[in-house]
């Protein structure tokens, strides 16, 4: 294909690069934009979520917190969060306060709580029973 400029003679592919440059340009400001945008909305809406209130309820009003040693990382929160889930529990953990608030039927078995961190690999520090 041969591209030619107004007054007859034809432009090489630099000189088409060159003439859709600002566009190109405004073009990849407003992703960026756009993608800047995305990324604020998904921070906010987490740190809404996580400061949301984790209260009892009627069909768990047991809550118990359990203060961890050893979590470092997303991973360890999400492996102490599955092991309780797993066994039918609400589960919060604070990666920051290295603590997990469960959400229980029953009272929880403080012993078998411990254990089970135990057996991820972390130090149980203390069991605070709230209701």
């Amino acid at each position: 294909m041969v591209t030619v400029a107004p007054g007859g003679s034809v432009l090489s592919p630099l000189e088409i690069l060159i003439a859709f440059l600002p566009i190109l340009l405004v073009i990849l400001f407003l992703v960026l934009v756009a993608a800047i945008a995305v990324i604020l909305c998904v921070v906010l809406l987490r740190k809404k979520n996580k400061s949301a209130a984790f209260n009892t309820s009627a069909e768990f009003p047991y809550k118990t917190v359990i203060y961890i040693d050893g979590m470092s990382c997303e991973h360890c929160s999400s492996r102490v969060q599955a092991a309780f889930v797993e066994k039918g529990y609400k589960v919060r953990v604070n990666l920051e306060q290295k603590n997990a608030e469960i959400l229980s039927k029953t009272p929880i078995n403080q012993a078998e709580a411990s254990t089970t961190i135990q057996d991820l690999g972390f130090t149980p520090v203390q069991i605070v029973v709230i209701q």
